[in-house]
């Protein structure tokens, strides 16, 4: 259900990756670096893939001698092949992947409008830099793209088969930092609209939102703004990325974990991510993507058969390749 958690319940079923590889981007520092340590202290394998590799480093060597086991690499996020790679060297390390947290991010780093716009020497706009979509978003779409391909070639038969996507509370609310807030909404967006093809194939996604918290992505301007307004505390959101991994509850695939400054982790359960207009949408989708929206498109099509050769033309094509779709889509519910 859609509720708080009390902070020791976030750490209730954390013996569930015991053996579990995880891979986490942006995992040397900040929320990343107090969630791999907290996965280590329960057995699972470590593979963190960061631009910092002095930092990854320093914290691998501290989880082996605490007895853990841990691997890095440097990993620019931005970069496909990168990203790849770094998912190949934990294959090839320890044979599967089992949990993958797309955690990597920057804050605000330009100005989209208003006073300190950047101009040319003509006094006109130049072309934004758009850094913190790219590291925020488009990064992402890499590392899920890659977790799933991956996921599905697991071989631990307990596998958690995971997906985690670090957003923000400003998926859901404003400040003045426009590519910030879209950004994260759109990571918001993305793991809503993995959740059916991901859920159909046996794996599990959800976010995590947390508010500020004090890591290296705070800026001392950003804090200055923030005077008097409580911090998300460290432990509480690498609780919330455990449990997000490790909730037993059903129907949490697909939920949003929030941690509205310093109070509880507040869990949003799919269901009440769509209300009102947003229920209305969230049906007629389904209805689209569900298996009796391509019998409809066939039959239309067959009415669509009686008419000129064109149209006979067309509508032939295009009815075999809907019953081609058609048919992968049963297997695939079949699964």
């Amino acid at each position: 259900m859609t509720s708080n958690i009390p902070d020791e319940d976030l750490l209730r079923h954390a013996s569930r990756v015991l053996g579990q590889v995880i891979i986490i981007t942006g995992g040397a520092s900040g929320i990343g670096r107090a969630a791999v340590l907290e996965f280590a202290k329960r057995g699972a394998k470590i593979v963190i893939g960061d631009i910092n590799g002095e930092a990854s480093e320093e914290l691998v060597n501290a989880i082996r001698i605490s007895g853990g086991t841990a691997i890095w690499r440097v990993c620019n996020v931005l970069d496909y092949e990168d990203q790849r790679s770094l998912f190949e060297f934990a294959l090839e390390e320890f044979g599967s992947i089992d949990v993958v947290i797309a955690n990597a991010g920057v804050r605000e780093t330009e100005k989209l409008v208003g006073n300190g716009v950047q101009l040319d020497k003509r006094g006109l706009p130049v072309e934004p830099k758009l850094m913190t979509v790219q590291m925020n978003f488009i990064s992402v779409i890499y590392t899920a793209q890659l977790a799933f391909y991956y996921l599905s070639k697991a071989t631990n038969e307990n596998s958690l088969k995971t997906l985690i996507l670090t957003a923000s509370i400003l998926s859901f609310a404003t400040l003045n930092a426009p590519l910030y807030c879209s950004s994260k909404y759109a990571v918001f967006s993305l793991m809503q609209s993995l959740k059916p093809e991901f859920e159909r194939s046996g794996f599990r996604i959800a976010s995590v939102h947390p508010w500020f918290t004090d890591t290296p992505i705070v800026s001392e301007s950003v804090r200055n703004l923030l005077y008097g307004i409580p911090l998300s505390p460290m432990y509480r959101v690498a609780g919330a990325v455990v449990l997000a991994v490790t909730d037993t509850l059903p129907g949490t695939n697909g939920a949003a974990y929030t941690i509205p400054d310093e109070r509880e982790v507040f869990r949003i359960m799919p269901e009440h991510l769509n209300e009102g207009v947003f229920d209305l949408l969230a049906k007629r989708a389904k209805r689209v993507n569900g298996p009796l929206y391509p019998l409809i498109t066939i039959y239309a099509l067959a009415r669509c058969c009686a008419g000129g050769k064109r149209m006979k033309l067309a509508a032939w094509a295009t009815l075999a390749y809907t019953l081609w779709k058609l048919s992968s889509r049963v297997l695939s519910y079949s699964r």
